[in-house]
């Protein structure tokens, strides 16, 4: 038996929510702190969360104001269907900050198919917009062990394309590796890249020829 001061102590301390609040909380894939915006003091809080429509597979990136500024909790960004999230293991995305402070977005799609992927995107901001400052890509494919990885930097525009796949003497093939290099340079906002449909540029595979 639970003694009546220990039940009064469990009863007090369970919060209570709106289901509102509830299913939001439940919705949270993933939250850092980190110094995103030079405007506000301190760093900022960003919160990756799964959409709320059902029939959408991506997440949504809210971005707070912090303590120790005086305005902390207040809104400073929110860009929707940022990063895929499907509802299966290995489709989760996740927050991360770089060795260099930059906020880093990871989304993956690891949990099922031939093709698995995943994508890293660098945010930075430049002149009070959150930009697309990098794109990392990588795919691979299962049945033949070909893998592409791809790393893009937009603000200086250059970008490098590797490849390769393994001998299969078994299937005449003899083998494939190399890389390609170019500069493509953008200023993409990051809401940009989002509404346009995260889409990861045609430099970034390789066609093998199968």
């Amino acid at each position: 038996m639970i003694p009546r001061a220990a039940a009064l102590l469990v009863a007090t301390a369970t919060p209570s929510y709106s289901q509102e609040a509830t299913d939001a909380f439940a919705r949270v894939r993933s939250a850092v702190q980190v110094e995103l915006s030079d405007t506000h003091i301190g760093t900022e809080r960003a919160v990756l969360v799964q959409s709320a429509d059902p029939d959408t597979d991506a997440a949504d990136l809210h971005v707070f104001t912090s303590s120790p500024d005086d305005r902390a909790g207040s809104p400073i960004a929110f860009i929707p269907a940022v990063a895929y999230a499907g509802r299966l293991g290995g489709q989760t995305p996740w927050l991360e900050v770089a060795e260099n402070g930059s906020l880093l977005i990871q989304s993956e799609q690891i949990g099922i198919g031939r093709h698995p992927w995943s994508l890293t995107l660098t945010v930075a901001e430049r002149d009070g917009q959150i930009l697309l400052a990098g794109l990392t890509h990588a795919t691979w494919d299962r049945a033949t062990a070909a893998s592409v990885s791809c790393d893009w930097n937009l603000l200086s525009g250059r970008w490098r394309t590797e490849w390769e796949r393994a001998d299969q003497p078994e299937e005449g093939f003899a083998g494939q590796r190399g890389d390609d290099t170019g500069r493509v340079a953008r200023r993409l906002t990051l809401a940009e890249w989002a509404e346009a449909g995260q889409q990861v540029p045609r430099f970034c595979f390789h066609d093998f020829g199968d």
